[in-house]
């Protein structure tokens, strides 16, 4: 899908403004797929970068980059995938991300910290989970240790 401005332009954003661990916040009142969003005033908008993707192009960048693109109403899709690489020796927090799985891309998995994903079988699809933010998290752990 070529850029148009009917389905968004990617942004990136320059400054986050303190640094550290980013605030997010769940919106209802959203047209975009994800539900999650920024709280007002952890970024600066003046800093955007703003480019234009082509059908066929991809943007990468690190997951902690502050990015986005206003929603997409056209009949035109436009597609998103997150990947994290680590070392086997990490272990992820299942509190905060209790359906994450690992796929081993190299190597030999020594640690078996993670769970391990199943082959993907099917075309491209959504999860049947809702994903939550770090502070969400934070907040069922101490709501279930009441």
């Amino acid at each position: 899908m070529t850029w148009t401005r009917k389905t968004g332009q990617c942004r990136l954003f320059r400054n986050l403004i303190g640094g550290g661990l980013i605030q997010h916040k769940r919106s209802s009142q959203t047209d975009s797929v994800l539900t999650l969003e920024l709280e007002r005033g952890s970024f600066r908008e003046d800093t955007a970068v703003q480019f234009k993707l082509k059908a066929g192009e991809i943007s990468l960048h690190d997951d902690r980059a502050i990015h986005g693109s206003p929603a997409n109403p056209s009949a035109r899709r436009r597609a998103g995938l997150t990947i994290r690489y680590s070392g086997t020796d990490v272990k992820n927090d299942l509190a905060v991300n209790p359906h994450s799985k690992a796929y081993l891309c190299r190597g030999v998995a020594e640690y078996h910290h993670n769970p391990v994903g199943p082959i993907p079988t099917q075309h491209c699809g959504r999860p049947a989970f809702k994903p939550v933010s770090v502070e969400e998290a934070s907040a069922n752990r101490t709501q279930e240790a009441q």
